[in-house]
């Protein structure tokens, strides 16, 4: 570990253990320099000074988790954010659940972790919108999100990209604020890390993006398996494009499709899937420019041996040693790669993010990290540069041939990618 991803002071590490044992979120070492920021942010507000005296003060209910909590995570939401998933919901989720539900069913609707509620109001308006009795549960830890989510009222940045067709129809000004129309969501405190559901009722939807990737391993296997005995029969989850993959942590059926990733719980799901696009292992064959040397032998053997492990062991044992190879052998791009998606796996995201841009500047032409970088980037909300990224994982994938199979694409072809890359563009 270096200097600058170790804790400045002994105080912010138990700040940080205290944090962890009540709501679960965990600091990376890479994230440590951003926690302390936020911590001292904290700190200033409430006239501290010193972080003993905070941790003190923190510990003996003195002073608010819920307002170290809203430093420490991202609350950053708007309505209707990464729309290609609203898409997918209103063309796959909606007509395979309405023509197995019947059309009177009673929709329930789970937004977990919906901070200030514009993630709820969207999806109650798509449920008005698709003419859907029912209503949305929204639920965060923090009590502050949860006061901005109940008075419903909400300044431009919050409808940042949303057609003025839809903002006339679905929403009322007043001021200088909007007011979602549609009302049919109701806002709770609940803790995701408890274990426990909101309610006593099984639900046909849940959504719960971009708050997976602040969880612990151990976390992540406990909400896999509430999410899936939350869900009715039929139902779905939708994470955000930069949370950790859940698909081997419960017996979803994994669906991936030119959207995103989505997950159903239903064994026998035998809908056709969404045209496939390359979604894991990367990086497609290079654009005519001068081509980087071939990997020494060593590396080729490093990376067919640590491949090898991937098969013997779990995720959560090789990220260690991924950092450990990557060193041993920095100019081996497969094996950069492989750290970011086990970096993804164990909801690193900014060691994901450092390991993909290593990957692009060994190779530029590497079609498959580009799209991930891509969709990692608009998890965070970073859209100028998500889009950019997106452009070169499209301008890479158009010189090969449509049918060729992108390495590490998992069978995805270069025209696939194309259409993909389109579609997120068009969508930003």
């Amino acid at each position: 570990m270096t200097d600058s991803q170790a804790w400045s002071h002994p105080a912010f590490e138990k700040v940080a253990a205290y944090l962890n044992y009540h709501t679960r979120l965990v600091f990376s070492p890479a994230r440590r320099q951003e926690a302390e920021a936020g911590i001292r942010r904290a700190m200033e507000r409430n006239l501290v000074t010193e972080i003993e005296g905070y941790q003190r003060l923190l510990e003996s209910g003195e002073l608010p988790l819920d307002d170290l909590i809203g430093e420490l995570t991202v609350g950053e939401t708007y309505f209707f954010r990464e729309p290609n998933q609203f898409q997918f919901l209103r063309s796959r989720i909606i007509p395979e659940l309405r023509k197995s539900r019947g059309s009177c069913h009673e929709w329930s609707v789970w937004s977990a972790g919906c901070s200030s509620g514009e993630e709820a109001y969207s999806l109650a308006t798509v449920l008005e919108e698709e003419g859907l009795a029912g209503s949305v549960l929204g639920t965060d830890i923090s009590r502050e999100a949860l006061r901005k989510a109940e008075r419903g009222a909400y300044g431009s940045w919050s409808l940042r990209g949303v057609e003025p067709q839809v903002l006339e129809k679905w929403f009322h000004c007043s001021g200088s604020l909007w007011s979602p129309r549609v009302r049919r969501a109701r806002f709770a405190w609940h803790s995701l890390a408890s274990g426990v559901p909101p309610w006593n009722r099984k639900v046909d939807l849940i959504f719960c993006r971009n708050v997976l990737y602040y969880l612990d391993r151990s976390c992540l296997d406990q909400l896999a398996r509430l999410f899936y005995q939350t869900l009715a029969e039929g139902g779905w989850l939708v994470t955000g494009s930069a949370d950790p993959p859940l698909g081997e942590r419960a017996p979803f059926t994994t669906v991936l499709s030119e959207w995103g990733v989505f997950y159903c719980k239903s064994p026998q799901h035998r809908s056709q899937p969404a045209p496939s696009l390359p979604s894991a292992p990367p990086a497609p064959r290079k654009r005519p420019r001068p081509a980087a040397p071939p990997p020494a032998s060593a590396q080729e053997e490093a990376v067919r041996q640590f491949r090898s492990l991937l098969q013997q062991r779990a995720p959560a044992e090789l990220l260690a040693e991924a950092r450990r190879q990557c060193q041993r052998y920095p100019l081996a791009g497969e094996l950069h790669f492989l750290r970011a998606m086990l970096g993804l796996d164990q909801g690193e995201v900014e060691e994901a993010l450092e390991a993909l841009k290593r990957v692009l500047y060994l190779d530029p032409s590497a079609v498959v990290a580009h799209f991930l970088l891509a969709n990692l980037l608009e998890g965070q909300g970073r859209l100028a540069e998500a889009a950019r990224a997106f452009r070169n994982a499209r301008d890479c994938a158009r010189v090969l041939p449509a049918e060729e199979p992108l390495r590490w694409g998992e069978g995805g072809s270069a025209g696939a990618m194309v259409q993909a890359c389109q579609r997120k563009l068009s969508s930003l």
